[in-house]
């Protein structure tokens, strides 16, 4: 097995210019969290030792890039920010496997020093269930017009 490069995988948003996904523009960082809440379920069979389950699980994303004016950048997530929109995203290499689910846009923002590029910082907070794709590749109805 193949260790992956960290630049192989980013952050997919459904596409509109001639690709059925396009990654965020000039994404240089893109991070995915899964998480639960613990609820224990010691009881006198496990003899004092904890046991637990793992409930309300969530699911957020989050990354930075380059600021540009282009499309997929600071100016598209803003609007889709603005909107509220719920969107199919994906982590995931653009030709092969990856995970997908909804999400919604809960920061964004950015800033730079004196002869710096200006970086852009965004986060998702998943909406529902995340799942794994076996083909990133193909096209699933998103609940938003990019």
């Amino acid at each position: 097995m193949a260790v992956l490069n960290a630049t192989d995988i980013t952050i997919l948003l459904p596409g509109t210019i001639g690709k059925a996904w396009n990654r965020i523009a000039h994404t240089t960082s893109a991070e995915v969290e899964l998480s639960g809440e613990e609820k224990l379920t010691t009881n006198f069979d496990t003899s004092g030792w904890d046991t637990s389950v793992i409930t309300k699980r969530r699911w957020s994303m989050r990354g930075t890039a380059l600021m540009v004016f282009e499309s997929y950048s600071f100016e598209h997530l803003f609007d889709l920010w603005i909107a509220g929109a719920n969107l199919l995203v994906r982590w995931a290499t653009e030709s092969g496997q990856g995970y997908q689910g909804y999400a919604k846009i809960t920061s964004l923002g950015g800033g730079g020093g004196t002869e710096q590029n200006v970086a852009i910082s965004f986060s998702l907070s998943g909406q529902g269930a995340f799942g794994k794709i076996s083909d990133a590749t193909t096209t699933t109805a998103a609940t938003t017009t990019l």
